[in-house]
């Protein structure tokens, strides 16, 4: 994938899938404009705020993180890895091997943390066509299938989050929030019921709904019907792989959480979890920035200052927690490459 060309094509013809086989749509790449924006995004939003909320707070930040959290918080990320692969295997049908869907998982997250424009997700899907075999043609298809069991579990996640600190977050009117998350949440549980049983019949829906929306609807349309005819997932594999998704979040939250209650941010470890919830649903859409570098810290400052944390530990603190996430991310995608490459000359 280079940064002269604006578009990179995903067809399962060039990965010797059947000629029956319908191509999925042209995934775009990004550009060096892309590329221009999105450090000049980072490069604004993070000078902003530093400027804003000033940097002094940032060493001592660092130093007041213990060295076991930073340990448990790696061995966490590590974790999730794991179970990402398990959500992956499950997809292609064993056509990986543990080891490869591990890497595949591993280089997947790191490219999202530093790709432009969620360009990250193009990674999964070489990936899946560089691995080879009858699983080339279906990358996009599993990409759509990971990513609506991610909202599933992230959204009632964020409910169950925001039941359990309602209380904290508005002391007078804790009961009805918590009512209202629990109820908002068992739609949610309904949802999962409805992926678990007829997974393919909600993917085709949701393409006929999401195609209404423009061009963009049109586009994404096309991609949820074609992970409708590729939904090979039993009733019970579908039921694992939610709970998997929902394994997996719970980690990823819980993994950057404990990394913020040492830095002495003063919140409720669920409240701080249920920021970190929220973030995700504005990291899915693509923006100007350096993969999630720019709006994880706009999103957490505008949401954690109001609740009381000051403007310096606010950015001080999750500057430190994202650059732990960033480093963990390269040495396991590192170690994951590796492994890829040693694999692929032994074939």
């Amino acid at each position: 994938m280079g940064w002269t060309s604006g578009r990179t094509e995903i067809s399962p013809h060039a990965a010797g899938s059947s000629s029956d086989s319908t191509p999925p749509e042209v995934v775009g790449g990004p550009t060096r404009t892309h590329l221009f924006l999105a450090i000049a995004g980072t490069v604004l939003v993070i000078g902003l705020l530093v400027a804003w909320a000033g940097g002094q707070q940032l060493g001592e930040v660092i130093t007041t993180i213990p060295w076991q959290v930073v340990v448990v918080a790696f061995l966490l990320q590590a974790l999730v890895g794991l179970v990402s692969a398990y959500r992956i295997l499950l997809l292609v049908e064993r056509d990986l091997s543990f080891g490869e869907a591990l890497a595949v998982a591993f280089i997947h997250a790191a490219s999202l943390l530093f790709a432009p424009f969620r360009s990250g997700e193009v990674v999964y899907i070489l990936l899946i066509r560089w691995l080879g075999g009858r699983v080339a043609a279906r990358g996009l298809s599993q990409l759509v299938i990971l990513r609506v069991a991610d909202l599933l579990s992230l959204a009632f996640l964020a409910l169950v989050l925001l039941w359990s600190s309602g209380t904290d977050l508005l002391p007078d009117h804790g009961t009805v929030v918590g009512w209202t998350a629990g109820s908002s949440a068992l739609v949610f549980l309904v949802l999962s019921v409805a992926l678990v049983f007829r997974g393919a019949q909600m993917l085709e829906t949701t393409g006929k709904i999401i195609g209404r929306w423009g061009r963009l609807g049109a586009m994404a349309a096309r991609w949820f019907q074609e992970a409708a005819l590729e939904f090979r997932l039993g009733p019970l594999q579908a039921l694992l792989h939610l709970l998997l998704a929902l394994g997996n979040w719970s980690l990823v939250l819980f993994s950057s959480a404990i990394v913020l209650v040492a830095a002495k941010v003063p919140l409720a470890g669920t409240v701080i979890a249920l920021i970190l919830a929220l973030q995700r649903f504005l990291l899915v859409v693509p923006l100007p920035a350096l993969g999630t570098f720019g709006p994880v810290e706009l999103s957490w400052t505008a949401m954690a200052v109001p609740l009381g944390v000051s403007p310096d530990l606010a950015v001080a603190s999750i500057l430190a927690q994202h650059a732990l996430v960033g480093l963990f991310a390269i040495l396991l995608a590192v170690l994951g490459g590796i492994y890829l490459f040693t694999r692929r000359g032994q074939r």
